[in-house]
């Protein structure tokens, strides 16, 4: 009796004891499954694949099973049979999730009319018809990207906003609207969500080099040490973690990677992980061109620049970001002309396109049809910061000084793009009011900016004026520095060398002054 005692005992504790391994790997799988990662999605097939060891026809280790088959093979284009193991798994939890059931027709589509057909289905479900949690925020996530994509943000963050109701935590929730607030330049928000994936799910790639591009883009060039610290070190994270993800992405690490190379001043080594990356990685080449391009002008080498956006223009001819900056690199080279027929035929509506021909032809000494183009980039408010500092400098030209100093001071305030652009007009007007003091200030704040170069020259003319030819030569050597083709610069440069006895060398720069008159009417 005993004996039959223990035995019974033995079998009671054996069976509570797999029944609680079994809740355990359940929730391990789960938990996996919720980090959205390669190696996440893995673990839970994985651990799925123990769960039905125990308990054969378990329909949640199979519905685990399923989706996580199913992201590996729609998110991270892994292994041709995770679809047959997904569609193998999927009518074998018929009933229990019905979330899963939603999305996972959708990650395996392939043809357009499964893909439309599924899309519709994981559209049309609302909350209260998902199960709580994690399951009801992974298919709002889903619904949410899929009417971003669509260009329809406001139903977009809806569905993300009930997906973090059902989860704050949940992953995809987080980069969705990480991505979505970096789309808008909105980087600190962008930061914050990112922030909140890495804390969920260490080691997520998406959401390190999310990291990157907020901590750069949100300070445009002139990132302060603790920022580019921040970035570096997430940067050396996402360098980690990568032996976890997808080859694809890493044109994206090589992206983040260039991009702090080139704020740190390592242009060489900037340039050389770029170019590698381009030609490692085809289908991503225009974005690592654009990305070059991006780094030559930063470094002032713009006729670099205009080969690098050529390229990637090859590529994307119709990308009118890339127009813009191959424009720009144009513009710097004194390529009027040139800076025009590249963005002929644009949009009327393009406000990016009317900027730069607005510069164009301001440079050009076409003041009216300069002012027509930048009239034409208001929109529903007021006009971009840049179109305000190039309208205040046509208001100076023609007199309109309060005007203008009204307009230039507001821009100083508001301006984190390019800031050095309203300081140097405010310092030119400084200056012509003989206002030395504040225009040296606003100069000097204007030489600041790494793409400042007006500013740095009109500091200098503004020296040699006066014969303080070593401070002359301090910021035209930078202004030259940052833009060998200003002739205006070139010039100063020149006179001030050979005031101090430097003949050579300033016959160097008059000579190189000579071929640099502006080109092109339009």
């Amino acid at each position: 009796m005993a004996i039959a005692l223990g035995v019974a005992i033995y079998a009671g504790t054996r069976k509570q004891n797999r029944g609680n391994d079994l809740i355990e790997l359940r929730s391990q799988a789960f938990r996996s499954l919720a980090m959205g990662t390669p190696v996440g999605y893995r673990g839970a097939i994985d651990l799925s694949l123990r769960v039905l060891e125990i308990a054969p026809g378990d329909k949640d280790a199979f519905a685990a099973s399923a989706y996580a088959n199913a992201a590996l093979f729609h998110r991270f284009g892994q292994e041709p049979d995770r679809k047959r193991d997904a569609e193998e798994h999927l009518g074998r939890f018929a009933g229990t999730h019905p979330g899963f059931a939603l999305a996972i027709p959708y990650l395996l589509a392939l043809e357009p009319q499964a893909i439309e057909a599924a899309e519709a289905a994981v559209l049309a479900a609302t909350p209260e018809t998902l199960p709580e949690g994690f399951e009801r925020a992974e298919l709002l996530a889903l619904a949410g990207r899929l009417l971003l994509a669509a260009g329809k943000p406001q139903p977009a963050i809806e569905k993300l906003r009930a997906a973090i109701e059902a989860d704050p935590a949940h992953v995809g929730t987080l980069m969705a609207l990480g991505d979505y607030y970096y789309s808008r330049s909105e980087f600190e928000q962008a930061l914050r969500f990112y922030e909140r994936v890495k804390g969920a799910s260490p080691g997520h790639l998406p959401a390190l080099l999310g990291t990157v591009n907020s901590e750069l883009a949100r300070e445009s060039g002139s990132i302060p040490a603790p920022s580019l610290d921040q970035a570096r070190a997430a940067w050396l994270s996402a360098r980690e973690a990568k032996a976890d993800w997808p080859a694809t992405l890493e044109a994206d690490l090589a992206l983040a990677e260039g991009r702090v190379l080139a704020l740190q001043h390592k242009h060489t080594e900037a340039v050389a992980r770029l170019e590698q990356a381009a030609a490692q990685h085809p289908s991503r080449a225009a974005d690592l061109w654009a990305a070059l391009g991006a780094v030559q002008a930063q470094a002032g080498k713009f006729d670099k620049a205009e080969g690098a956006y050529k390229r990637a223009l090859a590529k994307q001819p119709d990308n009118l970001l890339l127009k813009e900056a191959f424009a720009r690199a144009l513009i710097a080279q004194g390529r009027y002309g040139e800076a025009l027929k590249a963005t002929a035929g644009a949009s009327g509506d393009d406000r990016r396109m009317r900027t730069v021909r607005g510069l164009a032809r301001l440079e050009m000494g076409q003041p009216e049809r300069a002012r027509e183009e930048l009239k034409e980039t208001q929109r529903n408010g007021p006009y971009p910061v840049e179109v305000v500092v190039y309208l205040a400098l046509l208001d100076m030209a023609e007199g309109k000084r309060e005007t203008a100093r009204d307009a230039l001071e507001n821009a100083t305030k508001v301006s984190r793009d390019r800031p050095g652009l309203a300081h140097a007009a405010l310092g030119r007007l400084d200056l012509e009011e003989g206002k030395e003091a504040q225009a040296v200030a606003q100069l000097k704040s204007a030489e600041a900016d790494p793409r400042d170069w007006e500013g740095a020259c009109t500091l200098g003319r503004h020296h040699l004026k006066a014969d303080r030819f070593q401070d002359a030569l301090e910021h035209l050597t930078i202004a030259v520095e940052r833009n060998r083709w200003h002739q205006e610069a070139r010039v100063a440069l020149g006179e001030t060398l050979l005031a101090l006895g430097q003949a050579a060398p300033a016959q160097e720069h008059f000579a190189a002054a000579v071929g640099l008159g502006p080109s092109g009417a339009g």
